[in-house]
Formats: C-alpha cells, sequence, structure tokens
C-alpha cells in the first residue's frame, strides 16, 4: 500500500506499508501505532520578485523541488502568502533571458516582458542543491534560471 496525500501545512505525506521501509521502521512499527517519519525533500530557495506597480507583495521566497512545475510553485505560494495571492491559476511565472545580470538591470515599468521569458506549466525544474543552482528543461535540454525569478498576478 502506497498512497500521496497533499497536506495544507505539508508538502507531501506518504503512507507506505511497514515492510517496504528501513529496518527500524519495521521494529517500531505494530498494529494500530503507526510509526511516523518525517523528512524533507532537498530544495533550493529561490526569491521570487512581481515586478507589477501596486502589489501588496513585492517578493516572496519558496523552496524550489526537484521536478517541480509552475504549477506547484505557484499553489506553494498560494499556501505560504494565502492573503495575497489567492488563486494559483492567477500565477504567471517569468525567468530571466540572462540568468546572471538580467535581475540587475534598472526595469522599465512600461516594458516589463523585456529581458523575460515565460515559464510554461509543462517545463520542469532542477536542482542541484550542492551549487544552489536551478534549471528548468525547455525542449529538452536545461537552461539556467539563476538565483531569481518574477511572477506576475492577473486579476
Amino acid at each position: 500500500m502506497f498512497a500521496r496525500v497533499w497536506a495544507w501545512a505539508l508538502g507531501d505525506v506518504a503512507v507506505k506499508k511497514a515492510d517496504s521501509a528501513d529496518d527500524k521502521v519495521k521494529e517500531g512499527c505494530c498494529p494500530g501505532k503507526p510509526f511516523i517519519t518525517f523528512y524533507t525533500e532537498p530544495s533550493v530557495v529561490m526569491n521570487l520578485t512581481n515586478p507589477q506597480p501596486s502589489r501588496g507583495l513585492l517578493e516572496i521566497t519558496i523552496p524550489i523541488y526537484e521536478g517541480d512545475t509552475s504549477v506547484k510553485i505557484a499553489a506553494r505560494m498560494t499556501r505560504a502568502e494565502s492573503s495575497r495571492v489567492k488563486d494559483a491559476s492567477s500565477v504567471t511565472l517569468l525567468r530571466y533571458e540572462d540568468p546572471e545580470s538580467g535581475w540587475r538591470k534598472i526595469p522599465d515599468m512600461t516594458k516589463i516582458m523585456d529581458g523575460k521569458v515565460e515559464i510554461e506549466p509543462d517545463q520542469t525544474f532542477h536542482v542541484d542543491t550542492a551549487t544552489g543552482k536551478v534549471s528548468i528543461s525547455v525542449q529538452g535540454s536545461k537552461m539556467d534560471v539563476g538565483t531569481r525569478m518574477l511572477y506576475l498576478l492577473s486579476d
């Protein structure tokens, strides 16, 4: 038996049979007394900035996990800042064309999309926890995302 349940405050909850676990769990588990094991998935923390004027949430820090998509990240943003990001479907993620120096340029508020690329919902994030870098799969190749991304909120 294996089930994955989305939990409100937790990322994922995995329920497994005791015989699929390590020896410590097998010894400590008995009927009616489950053995709970908590662990943290490897992640890279990333700053997401909103370039839109007159928005209440300028920047949010979110962990990025291996295999994340923009839909999962938007849902994580909604859970972290539920008072300001009401609907995950209203979030659009953007990455800089130049991940090293794109975020250092002074933004032009009339041309928010200049130098930025929208992240499609089917593109997958990959994390390298040793170097703290995040990349994304774009048409079979990996593109570096850098340390910052942008998000837009639609009304």
